[in-house]
């Protein structure tokens, strides 16, 4: 297993062991403040809390910014981060193993065309050196 897939197989792992997709950020009628997020919504309705998962709440920062109700703009932002969290990560490591799998299929320097460096491959070893670093 590679740097790469081992970081591939841990986040898929949390991110399974996480609350169910998709979170959301309820909205009025349900929050006036559109700053807490829940997930695994068994009501079905939209940006309805009634029957989902609270997850977290963003209105943290206690202060009123002119024209805005009782949260700032900080707030929902962070609220908004975090309920497209899990869905963005799935994405990314699905775009991810793709290109990775292309890169694999296509190398020019199993074939004596170009350097390992200079191929694509090469890009997978700057990748599997940075997961490692990372690591340590």
């Amino acid at each position: 297993m590679t740097a790469l897939t081992k970081f591939i197989a841990e986040a898929r792992s949390r991110l399974d062991a996480a609350t169910p997709r998709p979170w959301f950020v309820a909205e009025m009628p349900f929050d006036d403040r559109s700053t807490a997020v829940y997930g695994d919504n068994t009501a079905q309705v939209a940006c309805d809390p009634h029957g989902a998962r609270f997850i977290t709440d963003c209105d943290v920062t206690m202060e009123w910014t002119e024209g805005e109700p009782d949260s700032s703009i900080i707030d929902r932002a962070n609220a908004q981060l975090i309920a497209n969290a899990p869905t963005d990560l799935e994405r990314a490591l699905k775009i991810i193993e793709v290109q990775a799998e292309y890169i694999k299929g296509n190398c020019e320097c199993y074939l004596n065309i170009v350097s390992r460096e200079d191929c694509a491959c090469g890009v997978l070893d700057k990748v599997e050196q940075i997961l490692k670093e990372g690591a340590e």
